[in-house]
């Protein structure tokens, strides 16, 4: 992190992109996106499942950093996890695809869509975009 903030000082820093700092204090709270802790919440007792288990904040909440200029291709986040992000400075201009199949109302259901070969680059023109500047304060 003191790298990051010694680079983004220099007026000729690198860009530099820091993808994982854990946040294991950070606060749980159940929204429509919060499927990981409904999950959490619906197999909390079951056989094979911890009755006394806590929910492990340090694997499924964690922040970035970046100077600017930084930036990430097109990717899908891992695990089917809700994907978040409160800015903090700066500001993030986040490009949300979603497959467009037609006469499919909710095309991204299909899971086997992103298995096997997929490739962005090839299938990018089957996608509607929807592009979402963040500014401090905000959420998506």
């Amino acid at each position: 992190m003191e790298d990051i903030l010694d680079t983004a000082r220099d007026p000729n820093g690198a860009i530099i992109n820091g993808l994982s700092f854990p946040l294991p204090l950070s606060a749980i709270q159940k929204d429509k996106f919060s499927s990981e802790i409904e999950a959490w919440r619906l197999t909390e007792g079951l056989p094979f499942c911890n009755n006394k288990a806590l929910y492990p904040n340090s694997e499924m909440r964690w922040g970035l950093a970046s100077t600017a200029g930084a930036r990430h291709w097109v990717h899908v986040d891992c695990n089917g996890l809700a994907t978040f992000v409160d800015l903090l400075c700066g500001g993030k201009w986040w490009i949300i695809f979603r497959p467009h199949l037609d006469g499919e109302p909710d095309a991204s259901s299909h899971v086997d869509l992103f298995l096997d070969d997929f490739d962005p680059a090839v299938v990018v023109k089957t996608w509607d975009a929807e592009a979402v500047l963040l500014t401090p304060g905000t959420r998506l």
